[in-house]
């Protein structure tokens, strides 16, 4: 269900500079990855995508189902080493729950003024 939504907003143009924090055993089994190659310090289960998203950014954790959004960009987003600690100091955090995709397009629009993707409701 993430990446049916997540999809919505790239196939609508609207998301820019994804990036991948990965763990480190990840990045060593995946060496010629170079391109897309961030590090999550400390953590061995956790990969988390990040991206901006017209004038917001947005910070998803793979294993723990929060949906995390800056109003401006965060000091870490180019950083090639982040921790888990740094990422959670977010103007909004979203739980992951039933409706959680209708409460994420109405704090994006609240913070974009553009319309939902209609593939994302």
């Amino acid at each position: 269900m993430r990446s049916k939504f997540w999809l919505a907003y790239w196939s609508a143009g609207r998301l820019q500079n994804i990036r991948l924090f990965l763990p480190k055993w990840y990045l060593q089994k995946e060496p010629n990855k170079k391109s897309w190659q961030n590090l999550i310090k400390g953590e061995r289960n956790r990969a988390i995508l990040v991206a901006k998203l017209d004038n917001i950014y947005i910070a998803e954790v793979n294993n723990q189902g929060r949906l995390r959004i800056y109003d401006r960009e965060p000091y870490w987003f180019n950083y090639k080493e982040v921790t888990y600690k740094q990422i959670q100091q977010a103007y909004f955090e979203l739980v992951h729950h039933s409706s959680w995709q209708d409460e994420a397009n109405k704090k994006i629009r609240e913070l974009t003024i553009k319309p939902i993707p209609p593939k994302a409701r």
